[in-house]
């Protein structure tokens, strides 16, 4: 039997799905992805309630999954 992060979209790892997709976050999704893509680490900093942990998994799922190319295409300057 397949644990249950093996079958999630996106491949295995032990992030938590989203409920909800990310809306309008397409340029902090790139921005972060690149910074990823340069360092080891990142940090986001800002008040509470302002969706640093949802864009942190959704940046983490992109990189597991291996899309981080695509993350990076999305930002238009």
């Amino acid at each position: 039997m397949m644990p249950d992060a093996a079958r999630s979209p996106g491949g295995a790892h032990n992030l938590p799905l989203p409920l909800t997709p990310l809306v309008g976050r397409d340029r902090e999704l790139a921005e972060v992805a690149g910074l990823l893509a340069d360092g080891r680490l990142v940090t986001l900093s800002g008040p509470g309630g302002c969706g640093k942990t949802r864009l942190a998994v959704a940046v983490a799922g992109e990189v597991s999954a291996g899309s981080t190319a695509s993350a990076t295409g999305r930002c238009s300057r």
